[in-house]
């Protein structure tokens, strides 16, 4: 197997269940609602977080194998121009009809680096929803990634997914699940996003990753509503919220899993907000008041950042927040805070 030429992790955990029986374990990370959210300061653990589908080589040398300048899709004997659109990934043949859903399982999309071929492969095909209104279908896909020798693994289930992230039977995600889409392009080292959209790029993201949050939350280009003012700046300001990047140096200072609620663009405090994180514009942190970190919920986030405030002031100094009502804006974008315990019944007799 290559799963190191596969997966950039940045740290031991990640977005992942072990193998296993599909959907034999879920994800709060997309749920419907999502009271208390969840970040990830991932954004670009895979090598293939993006891909041409002109058989352009990405920042890993990845490249899609491609046909008269076009990437392909392979279902059967039969080879498809592979497109990705709205979110929703197709296959194109003169004469066919279109390779889509529930027809892409079993489909490979051959891909190659450094002249070495591998392939993806499409093992299932599932509908969710975007957690913000509209709630049209959300296509979400399991995928195998397989060597010349035959050897296959799910590349979003390399590590086992933070061990206090919950398992909601609530939640519509899956750990081994991955979103496709096209338009942005973004650095996952500075965490900027482009301003303009370029349909030749795809997006791949686990389900857990901070691509797939921005998706799902509809701060990705054709995500948006037409015609929002200031769109590619409220984009911007959701993945620096996401990814904890207070100093807009593309720096993450979370762990994946940690627990935070936010509100801005369409997406409104799931629960009541206790204290005041930081406020949010395509810079980074506008101000600062308490960092997630202060309030690890994950065993990895205990022992990540021993001294957050250190570590946050030795790449910036961040303006602390005057205002400490989770609820005002003050002028940004994103609002983010640290979400209210739940109250805890009585428990009787004592």
């Amino acid at each position: 197997m290559v799963v190191a030429g596969v997966v950039a992790l940045a740290a031991a955990t990640g977005c992942a269940i072990d193998e296993g029986p599909h959907h034999s374990a879920a994800t709060s990370a997309v749920a419907t609602p999502c009271p208390v959210c969840e970040n990830s300061p991932f954004a670009g653990r895979l090598a293939i977080h993006e891909l041409n589908l002109r058989g352009e080589l990405n920042s890993e040398r990845f490249s899609l194998t491609t046909v008269n300048g076009a990437a392909q899709i392979i279902q059967g004997s039969t080879s498809y121009d592979l497109h990705v659109v709205l979110g929703y990934l197709k296959g194109k043949h003169t004469g066919l009809d279109l390779l889509m859903h529930d027809g892409l399982v079993g489909a490979a999309i051959p891909i190659q680096r450094d002249g070495i071929p591998y392939e993806i492969v499409i093992r299932a095909v599932h509908t969710h929803k975007y957690v913000v209104a509209p709630l049209w279908g959300l296509e979400t896909y399991t995928l195998g990634w397989r060597d010349a020798s035959g050897a296959e693994m799910n590349p979003c289930a390399v590590s086992p997914p933070p061990s206090a992230d919950p398992i909601s039977s609530q939640a519509e995600w899956h750990f081994d699940e991955v979103v496709m889409f096209e338009g942005d392009r973004i650095n996952a080292d500075t965490k900027l996003m482009s301003d303009t959209a370029d349909d030749q790029w795809i997006n791949i993201a686990c389900a857990g990753d901070a691509l797939a949050k921005l998706l799902a939350t509809r701060n990705t280009f054709h995500s948006q509503p037409a015609g929002l003012p200031s769109a590619w700046r409220q984009r911007q300001a959701a993945l620096r919220m996401i990814v904890a990047d207070y100093c807009g140096t593309g720096k993450a200072f979370t762990v994946q899993g940690q627990k935070i609620v936010w509100q801005g663009g369409d997406t409104t405090y799931g629960v009541t907000p206790e204290v005041l994180e930081a406020r949010w514009t395509e810079n980074g942190a506008s101000c600062v008041h308490a960092p997630r970190m202060l309030f690890p919920t994950t065993p990895e986030g205990s022992t990540a950042f021993p001294d957050i405030w250190q570590a946050i002031t030795s790449e910036c100094q961040p303006a602390m927040c005057t205002d400490l009502d989770p609820l005002s804006y003050d002028g940004a974008y994103f609002v983010s805070a640290k979400p209210r315990p739940p109250r805890r019944l009585p428990v009787w007799p004592p």
